[in-house]
């Protein structure tokens, strides 16, 4: 039997939020359904936790691996998933109530390949309804999506059908992995579409991976920018698709060379960092970055060593301003 969704939950250390997780998706489930936990060796308890949750229900199974890393148990999700669509959960996160008929009908009914939705934002007891601007109205392909919309930086931000996802996998070792995975999965995309409806609940915790701060947390979100700008230039995307990629190429190496402006590193780190950036796509003969000034300008700060020593400097003395003044 085939299961009409896969939901696959990944789960790192995550014990005490993930009941909460599967309590907002298993009144919902339809009966040939499947839930995945990939357990991403946990050294909390979690593992125990998960086994317990998964007990009582044949729909759940659970899957223990080494730590790998969210990219690894992702993929793990996606080989063991059986489902005709796929859902991806992070494990402190939950669904709003009754919305994967809805989903599924809607994906059935239109015939989609994609359909992404809106989210809830959770921050300090404050809830913001996110990702429904700059959305297509109708079904478009998704290289028309990723041209003129803004995709999806999140597997949690859409169901997909599995026929459309299958052999596409997470780049492993690497944090932010869901950019390169998504900027994929358009490609594949001959019919997508957008609800604005607020499906998914987003729990932003401060001591959360894309949020830790520290000289070390930022080299390792320094290095993953630059294998991900390497890895997505390294594709080889169609003819069709092809400028999509590079717009969105060009932002996020925009974005990477702001971050690094704003990192706790030195600045022979951050040169190094830098150089293999540039080497990513978007600073080719033939690849240009986004026609914008503001990008134009960074581009051509970031061009030169002394440029971008400065650029670094002024950086660097604003944020110390800034601490002295927040300590008065």
């Amino acid at each position: 039997m085939t299961p009409i969704i896969s939901i696959i939950i990944p789960v790192y250390n995550t014990g005490a939020y993930l009941q909460r997780c599967i309590d907002s998706v298993l009144p919902q489930l339809p009966d040939k359904s499947e839930i995945i936990i990939v357990d991403d060796g946990s050294t909390d308890g979690s593992s125990a936790i998960c086994d317990a949750i998964a007990s009582p229900d044949p729909r759940i199974t659970v899957i223990h691996t080494p730590n790998g890393g969210a990219s690894h148990a992702r993929n793990t999700g996606l080989e063991a998933a059986r489902g005709r669509y796929v859902m991806m959960i992070d494990s402190d996160d939950t669904l709003e109530p009754d919305r994967i008929i809805t989903l599924i009908n809607r994906m059935e009914s239109e015939r989609l390949d994609l359909l992404t939705f809106g989210i809830y934002d959770h921050l300090n007891g404050k809830r913001q309804l996110s990702n429904v601007s700059d959305k297509p109205y109708g079904i478009v392909s998704g290289a028309d999506y990723a041209l003129h919309y803004t995709i999806e930086r999140s597997p949690c931000a859409f169901i997909v059908r599995s026929e459309v996802v299958a052999g596409l996998r997470f780049q492993e070792g690497v944090i932010m992995e869901d950019y390169s995975f998504c900027l994929e999965l358009y490609e594949r995309c001959r019919r997508v579409a957008h609800t604005p409806e607020g499906i998914y609940h987003y729990i932003i915790r401060n001591n959360s991976t894309s949020r830790t701060a520290g000289a070390e947390a930022d080299r390792r979100r320094m290095d993953s920018w630059s294998r991900i700008l390497q890895h997505m230039d390294s594709l080889p995307w169609s003819d069709a698709y092809r400028p999509a990629a590079r717009r969105w190429i060009a932002h996020y190496k925009l974005e990477a060379m702001k971050q690094l402006g704003h990192c706790r590193l030195s600045i022979s780190e951050r040169l190094r960092i830098r150089r293999a950036m540039r080497r990513a796509g978007t600073d080719r003969p033939g690849h240009p970055a986004l026609p914008s000034l503001r990008a134009s300008i960074m581009r051509l700060m970031l061009q030169t060593a002394p440029s971008s020593i400065a650029l670094w400097l002024v950086c660097d003395l604003r944020r110390t301003l800034t601490r002295l003044l927040i300590r008065r």
